[in-house]
């Protein structure tokens, strides 16, 4: 659109000004504290109170340990790379959402990680 507004029956600065907004709007959706951001403000809220011992916990827990336990048999390294990175981000996950992650999976990730 912006290499010929003409066609669109639109003005340049018009154009530019919507691609600064979905550059900025883009910038604050990718923004690596984003997630940061929300759960602080639903435990500012007290919003996550009721999600410590709910069912979504149990079944992050049980992904995990399915996680885990795919990482323990993949003897050759063939999709390792991939659920690594699920197993260490969904344990970061759930303990910033429920504030508690279980000692065990978090000993058997941790000597994972150092293969």
């Amino acid at each position: 659109m912006l290499h010929n507004p003409a066609k669109y029956n639109i003005e340049r600065d018009t154009l530019q000004c919507l691609y600064k907004q979905l550059n900025q709007l883009e910038a604050d959706i990718l923004s690596p504290s984003i997630l940061q951001l929300v759960i602080k403000k639903c435990n500012e809220e007290s919003l996550a109170i009721g999600l410590k011992s709910c069912s979504l916990s149990n079944e992050f827990t049980l992904y995990i340990h399915h996680l885990i336990t795919e990482l323990e048999r993949d003897d050759e390294h063939i999709s390792f790379t991939q659920i690594w990175l699920q197993a260490n981000t969904l344990l970061v996950f759930q303990q910033n959402l429920f504030g508690n992650v279980e000692k065990k999976f978090l000993k058997r990730l941790l000597e994972i990680n150092k293969l």
